[in-house]
């Protein structure tokens, strides 16, 4: 693959990835925390991973699409719950979320990421966590029982880590509008 193949796929997921951050039900988020709590809500966002690498397992390789579009899913929502719980912002810019997103995975954004934001957090988590997903997934696909547990207990322990490092971030001047 020719570096812009990969320029265009990132900026593909780029565009989806934005595309679900606007498409999340922020308020019921917002709800979830309220009504759950914080610590619960990200248990559940973990407990759904496993749900979906139960359901993917069975369709073998073919499914690691799915179960690595679903953990991100959730991750989003994970960060939004905690961005929620820590400032009380349930609604917050893009940019402002694609700061904390990258925190999260230990990518720094800097406060001067223009419009590329979002092709930036794509190339890093292309580079940082997809690896570490598909290695994870796609070995243990090739043995059905073996690829539930194995992947199903690391999309639930990578959203729990997720929303763990979440909460111990500072997020200060992050959410402000970068121009």
């Amino acid at each position: 693959m020719s570096n812009n193949n990969y320029y265009e796929l990132a900026e593909h997921l780029a565009e989806k990835f934005k595309e679900t951050f606007e498409s999340v039900n922020k308020y019921g988020i917002k709800k979830g925390v309220d009504e759950k709590g914080i610590d619960d809500f990200v248990e559940h966002c973990a407990r759904l991973t496993i749900a979906s690498a139960v359901v993917t397992s069975p369709i073998s390789i073919a499914g690691v699409p799915v179960d690595i579009a679903h953990t991100i899913f959730q991750q989003i929502r994970v960060t939004l719950a905690v961005i929620y719980y820590k400032t009380g912002t349930y609604n917050p810019s893009f940019r402002g979320f694609l700061n904390i997103f990258a925190m999260s995975l230990g990518v720094e954004m800097g406060t001067t990421v223009a419009a590329r934001a979002a092709h930036q957090l794509v190339i890093a988590c292309m580079i940082k966590v997809l690896p570490q997903i598909l290695g994870r997934t796609t070995v243990f696909r090739l043995i059905p029982i073996a690829s539930v547990a194995v992947v199903g207990t690391a999309n639930y322990l990578f959203i729990k880590g997720i929303g763990n490092t979440l909460k111990n971030i500072n997020m200060g001047d992050e959410l402000r509008e970068v121009a």
